[in-house]
């Protein structure tokens, strides 16, 4: 069974982590962030 509040709550976690990467590397600067050092924060 699907629970709506479930989902929500991923998308949500999901959207606060892109959010927090966009930060981060806006903070940084132009630092190039590969898809293992994202697969590897999760």
């Amino acid at each position: 069974m699907y629970r709506p509040a479930r989902t929500a709550a991923w998308s949500a976690g999901l959207l606060v982590l892109l959010v927090a990467v966009t930060l981060t590397s806006a903070a940084l600067g132009p630092v190039r962030i590969d898809l293992v050092t994202v697969a590897m924060a999760m």
